[in-house]
């Protein structure tokens, strides 16, 4: 039914839902008019090659509560109407590289829900998306519920005082961080003058981060952080 001459040149919105689907049929990705695709709570368990990316006018896409287990590089390429994302409640442990830190692709992306997978570490991704926000049309990355860490800098980010300032709010609260020094460690921020330069780029920008939760270390590691945030 989805690969008649009809259905692709006019649907626009599509629901598959509660089915026992592990995959998602070809015929959904030559539905090229397409701006809302839901997948939620389907059995799927990984999103095929070359097919949100011949979506170009797909605006939403949803796809909680399945058993995805990756996010494969190219998954979301070229694509410049998409606004929201949702793979909340999956099982998501390792996103490639380049998924989301190509800054030129999701240039409208504003909502990202990863909560409630498996991630353990945490790239600087969420940088490239959250520039494109701004005052009144924030970013809004949710990675809260994860298994999360420790942090990493393979993308070879540097952070400069005169850098895009990205406007958004990323929530990272309940994952395993045990220090926020592990965080300025993995990502390179320790330094005076980067630290100075983030905390001045959080001033400008309305930058949120979310860091809450229950797993931090009862010591005196991060208390050279807490005291210089609170001056």
């Amino acid at each position: 039914m989805l690969s008649s001459y009809e259905i692709v040149e006019r649907l626009t919105t599509l629901t598959i839902t509660k089915t026992p689907l592990t995959r998602v049929p070809a015929s959904v990705c030559q539905l090229l008019k397409l701006r809302l695709l839901n997948l939620d709570r389907n059995n799927l368990t990984k999103l095929p090659d070359n097919c949100v990316t011949n979506l170009a006018n797909l605006v939403t896409f949803w796809a909680p509560e399945n058993s995805i287990f990756s996010l494969q590089d190219g998954l979301f390429d070229g694509l410049q109407s998409l606004e929201s994302i949702d793979l909340s409640h999956n099982q998501i442990s390792f996103i490639g590289l380049h998924v989301f830190s190509n800054a030129s692709d999701l240039r409208r992306l504003r909502l990202l829900n990863l909560d409630y997978n498996k991630l353990t570490s945490l790239e600087l991704w969420w940088y490239y998306r959250c520039i494109h926000g701004s005052k009144t049309s924030p970013v809004y990355v949710n990675l809260a519920f994860n298994m999360i860490s420790h942090f990493t800098n393979k993308l070879n980010f540097r952070f400069r005082c005169r850098m895009t300032k990205p406007f958004k709010t990323v929530n990272r609260r309940e994952n395993r961080i045990s220090h926020i020094t592990d965080v300025l460690n993995g990502w390179n921020i320790l330094g005076p003058i980067n630290f100075l330069c983030i905390l001045n780029v959080a001033r400008t920008s309305r930058m949120k981060m979310i860091f809450a939760g229950y797993a931090y270390a009862c010591d005196c590691v991060d208390f050279g952080i807490y005291k210089a945030i609170s001056t």
